[in-house]
């Protein structure tokens, strides 16, 4: 039978202050679902509320058959009662512990045989063997986050909870283990919640993602879409939509729009009738660059520009065009150098039609 966690509370801070959740979604196997927004929006009181560690005051939640919390009925489970594990932003080790001291330190109830059975397949997992006798202070940040994931998820927890993992890492360890931290975690087949309020690690990690603002939850689903298609002006702001620009619907036919963007027209999807003012909402990523205007070629929208500006981020390029309105692509170095981008070039962008989102402006 299927596990579903579902959770719909009010965690109030004085009489203005309130974090309002709503979220259900099946839990029974291994999914990530990120808890995202700006810093203050209240994804840690909701993390904490799904552990236990904080008591909101209306509502329920449930996991399974199980209830966790239920405001009426006066329930309000410990985190050791809901069986999950939680993962603090500092990875909270004790200083004074060994390596395998601190991994064992929340097994109770089994003999030092298999204590040392289970910590010892702990640390051949998380590429920890040879450190089993090292303190916290004498390994290097990225060891000590798969020692906390370690310590938490020897118990055997029915939900993982990640708060900010990647936050307190340097720059290049963090890109690494953004990925190692999927695959760390797929072989244990359960369902985790993740706090982020990294764009990047977002798209990296997440199957489901939960948009908060204020409190409140703004969108939430597959990441793809809520990062491509979101639903008003603030959510397309939170998600680092790139561009962002006022337009004009001045025909709709079977489901296509032309929307006019400064002097030029784009073709977007409009499955639903929308007001003649909107925003068009392009991610960087989705725009393709080309030396030359090709007669043939799938994208509907080609845009003859001029380079502006090029901004190199690590191993990408923003390259900023004048097509009519401002336009902003995303390539990689290697692309960048091929087509040798100089500011003040001409350049064509290819926008394919799905990739031109519509928001209705108020």
């Amino acid at each position: 039978m299927s596990k579903e966690l579902a959770a719909r509370f009010v965690k109030r801070f004085g009489k203005k202050v309130a974090i309002e959740a709503d979220f259900q979604w099946l839990a029974d196997r291994f999914s990530i679902t990120v808890l995202f927004g700006p810093s203050g929006c209240g994804k840690t009181t909701t993390l904490r509320c799904l552990a236990g560690l904080e008591r909101p005051e209306e509502g329920k939640i449930t996991f399974g058959k199980s209830t966790w919390f239920d405001a009426e009925e006066r329930i309000h489970l410990s985190p050791q009662q809901r069986g999950i594990g939680y993962l603090f932003q500092d990875y909270a080790l004790f200083p004074h512990l060994t390596v395998f001291r601190n991994i064992a330190y929340g097994l109770r109830g089994v003999s030092r045989a298999e204590r040392r059975k289970l910590v010892g397949a702990m640390l051949e997992r998380f590429n920890l063997l040879g450190l089993e006798d090292r303190f916290p202070h004498q390994v290097s940040g990225g060891e000590q986050q798969r020692i906390a994931l370690a310590r938490v998820l020897v118990c055997r927890p029915q939900l993982l909870l990640l708060d900010e993992p990647l936050s307190s890492l340097d720059s290049p360890i963090r890109k690494q283990l953004r990925t190692d931290l999927r695959y760390l975690l797929i072989d244990f087949d359960i369902p985790v919640v993740l706090v982020t309020h990294d764009r990047i690690e977002a798209m990296a990690l997440a199957d489901h993602l939960i948009v908060l603002d204020q409190g409140r939850i703004r969108q939430q689903g597959p990441v793809a879409e809520v990062f491509n298609r979101p639903v008003d002006i603030d959510v397309a702001r939170i998600v680092g939509m790139g561009n962002v620009q006022p337009g004009r619907i001045v025909e709709t036919n079977e489901g296509l729009a032309t929307v006019e963007v400064g002097n030029r027209q784009l073709t977007a999807f409009a499955p639903i009738p929308l007001a003649e003012q909107v925003y068009v909402c392009i991610q960087p990523e989705e725009v393709i660059l080309q030396k030359a205007s090709p007669e043939l070629s799938s994208p509907r929208n080609r845009l003859l520009g001029t380079i502006k500006s090029l901004t190199h981020e690590g191993p990408t390029v923003l390259v900023t065009i004048d097509c009519g309105f401002s336009l902003v692509a995303l390539v990689t170095r290697p692309a960048s150098e091929e087509l040798a981008l100089t500011v003040g070039m001409p350049i064509t962008a290819l926008v394919k039609t799905p990739a031109v989102h519509l928001i209705p402006r108020s």
